[in-house]
């Protein structure tokens, strides 16, 4: 069976969210029709699963296709048990994933329940059409960049055109950001060196010459000379260097 019809489903029910600019009654009546259709879409959902419908076919159909319901109805997919790692054809040459649509199109709400359903944890740094889903956050959703750095996404990698993710930042707040946090992800990796045992040291060490830069090794300082015992009267200093007593 084809469920590809579902993303139609979403975009039509899409068309029930009409603009209640009217006050009283109006108003009313939009909320009704809101809840309404958020119900029937979850009935929907639960009667299609129990035809049969695979809940993974489904999620990667509302997150293509788009629409006005795509965060709840991938959220109920996902709840429901929904392959969150899954990847899937963007198109017939361009492999795609969930995390990384999402955040090109923006649904910033959906972000942090997709991640906490993730079980393949590379995806975060995965690469579709050359950037990461940090690359395209900073391209298309700034609200997107927090979530994805408290998951682990990697501010210093390069795609092929030697680009990160601080190139794609679109305005200065966006960039502020970014910049703030590789600051201050040089500044840790430093102070952990810096605290770290030997071995530890000499692994990480290269991490950190990496990401910050090799160190200027310290120059030793020159050793103090000792000062000779002070000679007292009637005493003189043998070849230890010790006093004794003097004929």
């Amino acid at each position: 069976m084809n469920f590809r019809y579902i993303g139609l489903v979403i975009l039509l029910s899409g068309a029930q969210l009409f603009a209640a600019q009217a006050e009283g009654k109006q108003a009313q009546i939009y909320l009704n029709n809101l809840a309404r259709a958020a119900s029937e879409m979850s009935d929907f959902i639960d009667a299609m699963h129990k035809a049969g419908a695979n809940t993974d076919e489904l999620l990667i159909n509302a997150i293509k296709w788009g629409g006005d319901r795509t965060n709840f109805v991938a959220t109920k997919l996902l709840t429901m048990g929904a392959n969150a790692d899954i990847r899937y054809n963007l198109s017939s040459e361009i492999i795609a994933n969930p995390l990384w649509s999402v955040v090109n199109s923006g649904r910033a709400q959906l972000l942090p329940l997709l991640i906490s359903k993730l079980k393949d944890k590379s995806v975060i740094n995965e690469k579709v059409m050359d950037k990461t889903p940090l690359m395209e956050a900073a391209l298309h959703c700034p609200e997107c960049i927090l979530p994805l750095i408290q998951a682990g996404a990697d501010l210093f990698v390069k795609n092929d055109a030697g680009k990160t993710a601080l190139d794609y930042a679109q305005t200065p707040e966006t960039k502020k950001l970014l910049s703030d946090y590789m600051q201050a992800y040089r500044r840790t990796m430093t102070e952990s060196v810096h605290a770290a045992t030997p071995l530890e040291k000499n692994v990480s060490g290269l991490v950190t010459e990496y990401v910050v830069g090799a160190r200027e090794p310290k120059k030793a300082e020159p050793k103090k000379p000792v000062p000779a015992p002070k000679q007292e009267q009637g005493k003189g200093v043998n070849k230890e260097g010790q006093l004794e007593e003097v004929d």
